[in-house]
């Protein structure tokens, strides 16, 4: 599956095309993987909650109204789908291919036995990506991560602020300015967090922080 891609060349198809590919791919190894059907709409429901997405529930006269209802709903996620796979489809004809087919790489190669937790790949990719500086790929890998396995976003989001200071600040800032700094901004890990699915808002908060210790 994941030879295909590399041998067509991330460059001479559709973005969006291959996108879909992954995301549906991912998600149903990921449902392969899941305890029950139970779980997965319990995940799947936490992770629209959680980007905004709102639950409506409501009682219908006849079954030709729950019908236009649910053509509704399936329109709007239709729509939804399409905006976000066109976004990142811009995001990834900025970067380098090599890039590309390592976040690709990571997202499916989740649950590698090689690694102590099912998310090891990504995460080390991230490691890597902050390692050098790539704040910004750092940002779309995510995006491209919590679409494809949103049960397992949040876990690998809580992670970014230890990646960003142990692989970026360290090489970047002396740490006894960083200790100082996050004294003085206890709220930092939230803001890296709250910017992580925006690319250029990430790659600017990342930036404004070593400014910031510069400073002191």
């Amino acid at each position: 599956m994941f030879k295909i891609l590399l041998i067509v060349g991330l460059s001479t198809i559709d973005h969006v095309t291959t996108l879909r590919y992954i995301f549906v791919t991912s998600l149903r190894l990921g449902n392969c993987m899941a305890k029950s059907d139970s779980e997965r709409v319990r995940v799947q429901r936490a992770e629209r909650l959680a980007h905004g997405w709102q639950e409506v529930r409501v009682w219908v006269a006849n079954d030709d109204d729950a019908r236009e209802i649910r053509l509704m709903a399936q329109k709007s996620r239709e729509k939804v789908e399409q905006e976000s796979l066109n976004e990142l489809a811009d995001e990834l004809i900025s970067l380098d291919e090599e890039e590309v087919k390592k976040m690709i790489r990571a997202i499916l190669e989740q649950g590698a036995p090689a690694y102590n937790t099912p998310s090891g790949p990504v995460l080390e990719l991230l490691s890597e990506l902050a390692r050098k500086g790539a704040i910004r790929e750092m940002s779309i890998a995510y995006l491209l991560f919590s679409k494809a396995r949103p049960g397992n976003s949040r876990f690998v989001a809580e992670s970014i602020p230890g990646k960003i200071s142990a692989n970026y600040f360290s090489r970047t800032i002396d740490m006894e300015r960083f200790n100082q700094w996050s004294r003085s901004n206890p709220n930092w890990k939230n803001a890296l967090k709250e910017s992580l699915v925006r690319p250029d808002a990430f790659e600017g908060t990342v930036k404004r922080m070593i400014d910031e210790m510069g400073h002191i």
